[in-house]
């Protein structure tokens, strides 16, 4: 990227008289389109063949994030944060890609914009000015893939609540133009409350893989997505594509349509562990983390009762009598079980180490010393952090925005 000025905005701006009469003709063939149900897609499409070049509409307000052709120079999450800032009236440097461009203007202001890609055309200013008018209105009527994106995102708040349930999984996805009835892989986003990702940024991301995917905002902060026919190492890549915007997991596949909003549940307890910065204790157990959250998905009180019956004394401060032991045990545990390393790293003498963790099994029941006492307490400290995260989940109707 780099600086220059708004395109479209000089002394220049205007169009001519041979450009109204141009800027009419095009504008009746857009509007008759979008009379039509054609939708945004397709104000990009006509735009886009009038000048002879690629045509983007971007407006983060309505989540819409489209260009026509798609090509190289339409980098749509680029241009998307360009626009968001562009209408929130905050500086940015114009992306280089962008040659032209008009504001989409609706009753609260400016909503988006229409960019013309690549080189500058002599005619762009009056088909810019028919699409962006036109777009107030395909946005206002909601036609086309704009009417079926609010049935997806209703489908996947659904499930994250789980209201949906047997076959009606696959049917209400069908109906919002989604095929969902070999399953899926659920992927949820944990965005910083500072820094909040608007869902048309992680659909644009998500769609430059897979352009079926729907994508839906449970609360300002967290969005989901069921990406359908992807394959483990897809799934893995939209991730990568999306770890800029925040903490990111997926779930593995899940192949019967009415468990995809358990799936949801698992992916989204496992964001909230790695937003939390939770990583795996030296030498625990393979996928202990990951079996609870599974588990968890399906029953809190199961995660729970594991912490129960291991660790949940350590956290009672009449019991430790003020001391801390679950600091103690995490650090012998990542220590290898090694007293004088353990020792080393409290600071403490290594006796304050041997007679904390004798307290330690005097309470749990649990010797640090011996392997599967240690593997019970490892499991269990992996059972506090996954019932912290269960519970981080906003309740039952709290996920409307």
């Amino acid at each position: 990227m780099m600086a220059r000025d708004w395109p479209g905005m000089g002394a220049d701006a205007g169009p001519s008289d041979a450009g109204r009469a141009h800027v009419s003709e095009i504008h009746a063939r857009i509007v008759d389109a979008v009379a039509a149900g054609g939708g945004v897609e397709r104000v990009a499409e006509l735009a886009a063949a009038a000048l002879g070049g690629t045509v983007a509409i971007v407006s983060p307000a309505h989540a819409v994030a489209v260009a026509a052709p798609r090509g190289p120079d339409a980098d749509l999450g680029e241009l998307e944060r360009y626009v968001d800032q562009r209408i929130s009236r905050l500086p940015v440097p114009v992306p280089r890609e962008v040659a032209d461009e008009r504001l989409v203007f609706a009753a609260g202001g400016a909503v988006g914009a229409v960019l013309h890609l690549g080189e500058r055309a002599a005619a762009a200013a009056p088909v810019l000015e028919a699409a962006a008018l036109a777009t107030t209105v395909a946005l206002a009527l909601g036609p086309g893939s704009a009417r079926e994106r609010p049935l997806a995102e209703v489908l996947l708040r659904d499930l994250a609540q789980g209201r949906p349930a047997g076959g009606l999984v696959a049917e209400r996805a069908h109906r919002a133009g989604i095929d969902l009835a070999g399953g899926a892989i659920a992927l949820a986003l944990r965005c910083d409350p500072q820094r909040p990702a608007p869902p048309a940024r992680v659909r644009a991301a998500v769609g430059e893989q897979l352009a079926a995917a729907p994508v839906a905002a449970l609360t300002p902060t967290e969005v989901v997505s069921l990406l359908p026919s992807a394959d483990l190492p897809t799934a893995r890549s939209v991730a990568g594509r999306l770890s800029h915007l925040g903490a990111v997991a997926i779930a593995p596949r899940e192949e019967d349509p009415a468990q995809l909003g358990r799936a949801l549940r698992e992916a989204r307890i496992a964001a909230i562990l790695v937003a939390r910065g939770v990583r795996p204790i030296a030498d625990a157990p393979v996928g202990g983390h990951r079996l609870l959250v599974r588990i968890g998905a399906d029953s809190a009180a199961a995660v729970s009762a594991v912490a129960d019956e291991t660790v949940r004394p350590l956290t009672d401060p009449a019991a430790t009598r003020g001391v801390d032991l679950m600091g103690t045990l995490r650090t012998y545990l990542e220590s290898g079980g090694r007293i004088n390393a353990t020792a080393a790293q409290m600071p403490s003498h290594r006796h304050t180490v041997v007679h904390r963790i004798a307290r330690i099994r005097d309470l749990t029941g649990l010797d640090a010393t011996d392997t599967i006492g240690r593997e019970r307490l490892v499991l269990g400290l992996q059972a506090l952090a996954v019932e912290a995260a269960i519970a981080e989940l906003p309740p039952p109707g709290l996920y409307q925005i």
